[in-house]
């Protein structure tokens, strides 16, 4: 027979007080942050936001970490979509292209 216990993570209760929803178009920082702008970085990742489709947030990276987004000639989904991005500070980036496939395409058969 199977022991049932209580799941404490289910039943938090709020410990502090509530936080207040922020304005439309806020991405959560208040504060200044101290960049060190000639340290190189590569910041890279599926962001799901297409660059030529959104470029106000590209503008929080350049405004916060000094950071600026790679020109991609090519998109890098099957829905042409702009979402797989690299951004770089101090450093003069070469431009590779792939293409990622998120979805199995509906005609392709598999060999065995």
């Amino acid at each position: 027979m199977a022991v049932l216990r209580r799941n404490q993570i289910s039943n938090l209760v709020p410990s502090g007080p509530e936080a207040e929803p922020l304005p439309a178009g806020h991405l959560g920082i208040d504060e200044e942050f101290h960049i060190v702008k000639d340290v190189p970085i590569i910041v890279m990742g599926d962001l799901n936001v297409d660059v030529k489709r959104n470029e106000e947030a590209f503008g929080f990276m350049k405004k916060h970490f000094d950071l600026n987004v790679v020109p991609k000639n090519y998109p890098s989904t099957l829905g042409n979509s702009y979402i797989d991005l690299t951004f770089t500070r101090s450093i003069s980036p070469e431009l590779l292209n792939y293409v990622c496939y998120h979805a199995r395409l509906k005609n392709s058969k598999q060999k065995n």
